[in-house]
């Protein structure tokens, strides 16, 4: 990490840009859900754009470092916590105006601190014509801060970073810039037209350390006339190469539009309920016996799936009937949960488990969230799971942070065929059973060619020892997978240095200097400087 420290950290002209009440205290944004050691003196909340202006032409003439956030809520890969050391937050909460909204075309355009929540609720309030693509992340979390990490979600618009353009970025210098046509004077195509003129360089300001997005379009999709969710399980370990195979055709030849999600068993239990301590003895982690035996209990499988179809009545009933068509004989079970079906199964669960074989009451819990998020409406039920090896109970208003909840994520990408998926997910068993955590894994199928798969390691920091053990499996894997040819899609501030090792990006280094010359704006994040 980058240790030395920046010649003065003083505040007084801050103070005079923001006013006192906006440079506040880092406690509460200066842990993570593992170890880190950055010293944060400071945060700074700038309220609008001539702010953020100021406050980098400041940090230029002091040589004071800054680490731009939206929420901070980036967890398992580093909350808040910057790489560099002696690095003021620069926090653009405050700015949280939807700034745009436009009925015809569908799209917004919006400022860092709006959320996920807020902007759910600005669609209702609306009239519900569009969605939203939602990631499984609080609702408090920002669009823009996943999107420039290039997050993903679940409906058509899954892949976040596709479907935003006209990025208007301040950068280390103070200069403000507009990406695509909005860099042309007078164009009213800038929110409907990705490309602009020229060199692309929207790719330029995410997953990098180049500039502070301050405002972008967000494309948004119109309310489908039919909306029909799918769920599938298997019950064999090794069913996953098939599935893939079938699904990657699937989404290939267009029946399916939007990402599917399969997640390993481990991931449902986590889901449902925290660590079974009574069945295991006290003993981590949950081996693959204890395993089979929950699985029968609640009525999952080993690989477990979730979609959904949009468009059209007609065309939804026909995409139903050509997906059950193909999946079907590759799943255990394959059930679309109609509005009407979910009802009937919520007022009957108690009648209708023993005839479905599984905990009805559980599934149900655990499919309703899912629902919610393919049609785009944020949920916190993923965070539930973060405190599945605590020994307490998962408190209502749940901080992973200062619940000292450990969690580390990794994010391999593999192409979409069978072969690869298993290869995959037995290098992640090999390396977390027995450095003693349970193999969290889910895929997401976020392109007709490609797999992203979202690891989690998850343990109790206030356990001694653990984060030293997680730390070190979380840097086994990344170098296993990447030895195997499955490198991260995105990274956390815990796997920046391992990156740096293995990437150069020297072809940006002449960039890098002409933009921030001083190497003030979040240094070393992605292996930039």
């Amino acid at each position: 990490m980058h240790q030395s420290p920046p010649k003065s950290l003083d505040l007084k002209p801050f103070e005079l840009v923001l006013g006192a009440a906006n440079i506040i205290s880092a406690a509460s944004l200066s842990t993570a859900t593992f170890p880190t050691a950055v010293q944060i003196p400071a945060v700074l909340r700038p309220g609008s754009v001539s702010e953020v202006q100021e406050c980098l032409r400041l940090a230029a003439s002091h040589d004071i470092r800054l680490h731009p956030i939206s929420t901070g809520m980036n967890w398992g890969y580093g909350s808040a916590v910057p790489y560099a050391d002696s690095t003021l937050l620069l926090d653009l909460g405050r700015m949280n105006r939807i700034l745009d909204y436009d009925d015809r075309l569908g799209y917004v355009v919006i400022e860092p601190g709006v959320t996920q929540q807020q902007l759910y609720d600005f669609l209702q309030e609306k009239g519900g014509r569009y969605w939203m693509d939602a990631t499984g992340s609080s609702p408090s979390c920002s669009i823009i801060g996943n999107t420039l990490e290039r997050g993903f979600g679940h409906t058509p618009l899954s892949d976040h970073f596709a479907n935003s353009c006209s990025y208007q970025v301040v950068l280390a210098t103070g200069e403000v810039i507009e990406t695509g046509l909005g860099a042309l004077t007078g164009s009213a195509s800038r929110n409907v037209f990705r490309w602009g003129v020229g060199p692309f360089i929207d790719g330029l300001f995410s997953q990098s350390r180049l500039g502070v997005v301050t405002r972008m379009t967000i494309w948004l999709m119109p309310a489908p006339e039919a909306f029909l969710p799918f769920f599938f399980r298997c019950g064999a370990p090794d069913a996953l190469p098939p599935l893939v195979e079938t699904l990657r055709d699937l989404r290939m030849n267009g029946i399916l539009q939007s990402a599917v999600h399969i997640v390993n068993d481990y991931r449902v239990l986590a889901g449902i309920q925290q660590y079974p301590w009574q069945e295991t003895h006290g003993e981590t982690p949950l081996g693959p016996l204890v395993l089979a035996v929950l699985r029968k209990r609640d009525g999952f499988g080993a690989w477990n799936g979730s979609g959904a179809l949009y468009g059209p009545k007609k065309m939804v009933r026909t995409m139903q009937k050509l997906l059950s068509r193909t999946l079907r004989p590759k799943v255990d079970s394959l059930n679309f949960a109609s509005e009407r079906l979910l009802s009937f199964a919520k007022s009957h669960s108690a009648i209708l488990s023993p005839f479905a074989g599984m905990n009805l009451d559980k599934t149900l819990g655990l499919i309703a969230p899912s629902i919610d998020l393919l049609r785009g409406r944020p949920s916190n039920h993923a965070l539930r799971s973060i405190y599945w090896r605590k020994k307490r109970p998962i408190p209502g208003l749940p901080d992973p942070n200062s619940d000292r909840c450990g969690l580390l994520w990794s994010a391999p990408v593999c192409s979409a065929d069978g072969e690869s998926a298993a290869k995959l997910d037995q290098i992640v068993r090999d390396t977390l059973l027995p450095g003693g955590f349970e193999p969290f894994v889910s895929f997401t199928l976020a392109t007709p060619r490609a797999l992203i798969c979202v690891v989690s390691i998850i343990y109790d920091r206030d356990i001694i020892g653990e984060d030293d053990r997680a730390m070190t499996v979380n840097r086994t894997l990344n170098e296993r997978l990447l030895a195997a040819g499955f490198p991260p899609y995105r990274l956390g501030v815990q796997s920046m240095e391992f990156w740096d090792k293995h990437q150069k990006l020297k072809a940006l280094s002449n960039l890098e200097t002409s933009l921030d010359p001083k190497v003030l704006l979040s240094p070393g994040h992605y292996g930039l400087s």
